[in-house]
């Protein structure tokens, strides 16, 4: 028997232990469970949030939950016992293969391009995890060694290994193939209706693929035996910086299209020039933008600029009457600036001024633009008079968003950074005055 100082001792070792064990779980728990409690969070924001204009937002709500569920699969795997093991795999194995679906739906809706049948992308999903759980449900019946189990066995091997080789793969590469073009086409397209990017560029839907490729990497190599837990805690935490990111893009993003306020801009335009009036409801921007794939565009919306061609001296007056508005007018310096906007002042339809300026001045609305803006900036970084102003501050007053954008704006149209032009040009101009 111990006495009471060795059962004391024997005590306190038990409890460090212990201690130190609940250390530890709660350490992992923090790691694996604190993504998927963001995750939660910024999915049930995405479904309930009462400005939401797009059917995206859920789809990223769904993404979301997918993602949860591989994670939480990755968790508890080890301690799924018996057939409950294959039945989780088959689950795992329609969970991932929603995933490229679900990511092509919300960038479909997110650029306004819509999809009749949503679940038909599903399919393969359905099929493959369904005949997973078919074959799984018939092997208990069947006698162990005869050539049926066999059959079936191999038969459950193949699917299983197909679906997350060959299926997975080929799903990916198809599906991942059409987002980047639609979102390139999109990017392409922009300058043809506005002057700048903020609040209507898709980079960040380009990145959600990027993150959802490295998510897929990895869960991979998390599974794999024998990993360092120091690699797991940083995916973990690389995760829930994807998350967060993800979430707060896709709660303050909202579909590109023109207003009530932009529809009867345009329709008014048209009636004055007497030409061919669209129906009665809102039109998104990008079913303009991407009509040679869209499948759902308004037939009354597929008018040709040919078809409303006016006279070459017509033509030459609205070019004259262009330079001089934005000589004298400056409406380049909005820097929420769209073609419609420029069209109603100069008392034009929109497609034909973007006609106009692909024609004449061989470039699009965007680069049009901000042409203009860079050589009022140029003007402004030699003024002795405002010599002071931060960079920051000039990219404000000639209409752009973000310095960032000026920079690569005035790099592309001058071959300098701004900050190089005013440090070449400055001084030159302050020794002419004096």
């Amino acid at each position: 028997m111990f006495g009471f100082r060795e059962k004391s001792l024997i005590f306190e070792i038990k409890q460090q232990k212990l201690l130190t064990l609940n250390y530890n779980l709660t350490i992992e728990q923090i790691f694996n469970l604190l993504p998927m409690g963001v995750g939660l969070f910024y999915a049930i924001r995405l479904l309930t949030f009462q400005k939401a204009s797009s059917q995206g937002k859920n789809y990223i709500a769904l993404l979301l939950f997918l993602f949860m569920g591989i994670v939480s699969f990755s968790l508890i795997a080890q301690n799924i016992k018996g057939k409950y093991v294959y039945y989780s795999l088959a689950l795992l194995l329609g969970v991932t293969l929603s995933l490229a679906p679900t990511i092509k739906l919300a960038v479909y809706n997110y650029v306004g391009k819509k999809i009749d049948k949503p679940l038909r992308l599903f399919y393969l999903a359905f099929v493959v995890a369904g005949l997973d759980v078919v074959l799984l449900s018939i092997m208990p019946f069947l006698p162990k060694k005869q050539v049926a189990f066999n059959v079936v066995y191999y038969a459950l091997w193949v699917v299983n290994m197909g679906g997350v080789t060959v299926v997975f793969i080929g799903q990916n590469i198809y599906f991942l193939y059409k987002l980047f073009k639609i979102i390139n086409i999109h990017e392409k397209k922009l300058g043809s209706f506005y002057s700048f990017e903020e609040g209507v560029s898709l980079k960040w839907l380009k990145n959600l693929i990027y993150g959802y490729l490295a998510f897929i990497i990895g869960i991979i190599i998390v599974s794999l035996p024998g990993f360092d837990k120091i690699f797991m805690y940083s995916f973990e935490l690389v995760l829930l910086a994807f998350i967060v990111y993800i979430g707060m893009k896709a709660v303050h993003y909202q579909v590109v299209s023109s207003t009530i306020t932009d529809f009867h801009k345009i329709k008014k335009e048209e009636q004055n020039l007497n030409l061919p009036t669209i129906q009665e409801k809102p039109v998104e921007v990008f079913e303009q933008i991407i009509e040679n794939e869209q499948d759902n565009v308004l037939e009354d919306e597929e008018i040709e600029i040919e078809e409303f061609d006016i006279q070459e001296d017509k033509f030459n007056e609205l070019k004259s009457t262009l330079i001089q508005i934005m000589e004298m007018d400056k409406p380049y310096l909005n820097s929420r600036l769209t073609i419609y906007d420029l069209a109603e002042q100069a008392s034009t339809n929109y497609k034909y001024l973007s006609k106009l300026i692909n024609q004449e001045f061989n470039m699009n609305f965007a680069s049009f633009i901000n042409t203009y803006r860079i050589e009022e900036a140029k003007q402004k970084l030699i003024d002795t008079s405002i010599k002071n102003y931060k960079i920051e501050a000039i990219a404000d007053l000639v209409g752009f968003h973000s310095k960032s954008a000026f920079n690569i704006a005035f790099k592309k149209i001058t071959g300098f950074t701004p900050t190089e032009y005013k440090n070449k040009h400055l001084p030159l101009e302050q020794g002419q005055s004096a």
